[in-house]
């Protein structure tokens, strides 16, 4: 049986399902993305959602491209 989370990534809250344990990880991993919307700065208030989250991806696969150059 799954275990559900809350976690709280940009203006939205989710429930997410993950491994029983795993929950930690889970908050640790939103805190993250979270930290991620903040380096944006302060975006106007009528950027969407999906935006955001774009914005966000592009930036952590950018790391991770990085981290594999290295």
């Amino acid at each position: 049986r799954m275990a559900l989370v809350d976690v709280m990534i940009g203006r939205r809250s989710y429930q997410l399902a993950c491994g029983r344990g795993e929950e930690a990880k889970v908050k640790a991993l939103a805190d993250q993305v979270n930290e991620r919307i903040a380096a944006l700065g302060d975006l106007p208030e009528e950027t969407g959602e999906s935006m955001i989250l774009a914005m966000v991806a592009l930036t952590m696969q950018d790391a991770i491209n990085e981290a594999e150059r290295t």
